[in-house]
């Protein structure tokens, strides 16, 4: 839930940027920031639960059983990421801006789907 109301208020925001900075990638990444700051801000509370002194003992079996299940998620996402952002700089080191935002929209379109 919170992914879609990511998307759509950066969809949004990111138009309303536009109209009042004018076109430019700045807006669409300062309406993409707002968003994701108030998606972030709808979790603030359960971000900050584990360090609140009223929910109990801190459990370290816990911890390490989420860290052993999460640690292949992370590298295989930070993976990705690397070898994503890598493809961006690249392309943009060669063909310019209006490329690479053809190609970030089209990876991005491509990437949704394949949810």
């Amino acid at each position: 839930m919170i992914e879609g109301l990511h998307a759509a208020l950066g969809f949004l925001l990111g138009l309303a940027a536009l109209l009042v900075l004018g076109q430019g990638p700045e807006s669409i990444i300062l309406g993409l920031l707002i968003a994701a700051i108030i998606c972030a801000g709808i979790d603030i509370r359960r971000l900050g639960a584990p360090f609140r002194a009223d929910t109990g003992s801190f459990q370290r079996q816990e911890v390490h059983q989420l860290l052993d299940y999460a640690w292949p998620l992370v590298a295989a996402q930070a993976t990705e990421i690397i070898m994503q952002n890598g493809d961006r700089f690249l392309l943009g080191s060669l063909s310019g801006t209006e490329a690479l935002g053809i190609f970030a929209v089209a990876y991005s379109l491509v990437e949704r789907r394949r949810r």
